[in-house]
């Protein structure tokens, strides 16, 4: 059976998913040569936790996704 990922979910510590069974690759090259980048940050404030990424093709902007994460998460989680 295959568990779900459940992010904003209350659950014990030792069921959290690790950052990096999450994580994608951060710069490949295409077909056309031009290369995609990938820019990932987190950040826990008292308001909460989250993380971003921004992604970029030939240094052109092409997407941002921002994500809120659990607020029991840490900075090194969301980073």
């Amino acid at each position: 059976m295959i568990r779900e990922k459940q992010f904003d979910k209350d659950m014990e510590v030792r069921c959290w998913q690790h950052p990096a069974e999450a994580s994608i690759g951060s710069t490949y090259e295409t077909e056309d040569k031009g290369s995609i980048h990938i820019y990932t940050d987190g950040s826990k404030t008292h308001e909460g936790v989250g993380s971003g990424i921004a992604i970029f093709e030939s240094g052109q902007y092409i997407k941002s996704i921002q994500r809120r994460l659990n607020k029991k998460c840490t900075n090194k989680q969301a980073e």
